[in-house]
């Protein structure tokens, strides 16, 4: 596990309704409803809350959640990898068939959870031969982030802690 450093990082709090001005912004700028998302998939626990939202705004009616962690439970330190505790993939592979799919976390910070489920999601598509397609979204995005999401709202110009009105 790697230690936590000593930097005190200023927080930077969202509101609730700053996340649903950014869902929408997310949505309406990139004209989401014309990619004919069939199914969304939630990364536990921080893209629930915003899954559920794109699902809302897109009309889609089948959210998945994907359970992984990168950070301790305990004291918020980063794991050297991500541990993944609950795959919709292994319960039904062939649900993505032919599907178009959406990733959805709340931010995307190191990029290493993103790049995880994306990349889980691209080869079980290869194996089934699926010709849908797999997006991502996250409503922050990080500068030093090694996977930037297909879609964001917001990319920070610092690496300040963001809080989201669920970690309240």
């Amino acid at each position: 596990m790697r230690e936590k450093k000593d930097i005190k990082m200023k927080k930077i709090n969202i509101s609730w309704a700053k996340v649903d001005k950014m869902v929408e912004n997310i949505c309406t700028t990139n004209n989401l409803k014309d990619y004919n998302i069939s199914k969304i998939v939630g990364v536990s626990r921080g893209g629930l809350i915003p899954a559920t939202l794109f699902a809302k705004y897109l009309n889609v009616r089948e959210i998945y959640c994907f359970g992984m962690k990168s950070y301790c439970d305990t004291n918020d330190v980063p794991l050297d990898s991500p541990v993944v505790y609950q795959d919709p993939l292994k319960e039904n592979p062939y649900g993505i068939k032919n599907e178009n799919i959406l990733i959805v976390d709340d931010i995307s910070d190191r990029g290493e959870t993103f790049e995880n489920v994306k990349n889980r999601f691209e080869k079980m598509a290869a194996v089934i031969g699926s010709e849908g397609n797999i997006y991502t979204a996250s409503l922050v995005c990080k500068p030093h982030t090694k996977f930037q999401p297909d879609w964001f709202d917001w990319m920070t110009p610092c690496k300040d802690w963001i809080v989201f009105p669920w970690e309240n």
